[in-house]
């Protein structure tokens, strides 16, 4: 059994929540410029294309509004869940073996945000929806795992 230092296990949790917010936002990104080369179902564009009067528009303004919406949850939401899992890194034995990297409720909250992914697509949610989502999460995630990067730096006494 691998056993790493408070600060290696927080490093680790911060670049996993980083690689999945890495792969999470392009994925949304590509979906939502898919919309725009292959037009079908696209409620979202739909409605905001009356504001904006132009398809391409509508997309920039859904990244806006993604980008925007996904800052504030990782600013508050994932804060305040990545400041916890941090918390509870740190009350563990140094060093603690790797399996500890994550408690079990996040690891049920991973397994509902897959089943949500895989739900989509089965459900065949529209691509500009799945698109919005999938980069309101994955900016979440980036800047959630700022904040275990953060953490990870911080000397070993600077958060007693």
């Amino acid at each position: 059994m691998t056993h790493l230092s408070h600060k290696s296990l927080i490093l680790i949790a911060g670049i996993a929540w980083l690689g999945m917010g890495l792969y999470l936002m392009p994925l949304g990104l590509r979906y939502l410029e898919s919309c725009l080369t292959n037009p079908g179902y696209t409620p979202l564009i739909t409605s905001l294309q009356s504001l904006v009067s132009n398809p391409d528009y509508a997309v920039v303004l859904i990244i806006a509004i993604a980008l925007a919406v996904g800052q504030m949850k990782g600013r508050v939401i994932l804060a305040k869940a990545a400041n916890r899992e941090i918390s509870r890194i740190r009350s563990l034995p140094n060093p603690s073996p790797l399996q500890h990297i994550f408690s079990s409720r996040f690891y049920m909250l991973m397994a509902i945000m897959m089943s949500l992914g895989i739900g989509m697509t089965l459900l065949a949610v529209p691509l500009d929806i799945r698109g919005f989502i999938d980069t309101i999460v994955g900016v979440a995630l980036i800047q959630g795992s700022i904040i275990y990067l953060r953490a990870s730096r911080e000397p070993a006494a600077a958060h007693l």
